[in-house]
């Protein structure tokens, strides 16, 4: 085989490493679907963060839960809707300082988004939360 002859059998097994390494990675990450389904998830994480911190001010000014969501628009609070279902957040009371919050995920969570508090699977989910109280009444 001549030099040319191994110059381009080597290209040419460059050029497949590097398509099937991109087609893995591809196959790996889940594409560009997955990616911005990822994101939106993160983004009901983060509302769901902003809620939980609206409904905490509104118990710390009120010593009390905000019986729904809307009740937070009167301290002028931006209650966050689902970003492709434009649909609100559940949200109910459950004792008097508890809370349940849900959202309906579209990916699970991994160790790089959705850590900790929201590790969540597909599909409705809920978190109970409690309302802080500390600073009241010596708690």
């Amino acid at each position: 085989m001549t030099t040319t002859g191994r110059v381009n059998v080597l290209a040419v097994i460059a050029v497949v490493v590097v398509a099937v390494t991109i087609t893995a990675g591809l196959i790996v990450a889940g594409g560009p679907g997955v990616a911005r389904q990822r994101r939106l998830d993160e983004r009901r994480t983060l509302d769901l963060t902003m809620l939980v911190i609206s409904i905490n001010v509104h118990y710390t000014r009120h010593h009390a839960l905000p019986s729904s969501l809307d009740t937070l628009r009167v301290e002028n609070v931006d209650i966050p809707v689902d970003p492709v279902t434009r649909a609100p957040y559940r949200y109910e009371v459950t004792s008097a300082t508890g809370y349940r919050l849900c959202a309906t995920f579209t990916q699970p969570s991994d160790d790089r988004y959705g850590r900790g508090e929201w590790h969540h699977g597909i599909g409705p989910v809920c978190f109970d939360r409690a309302a802080l109280t500390q600073g009241r009444n010596g708690n």
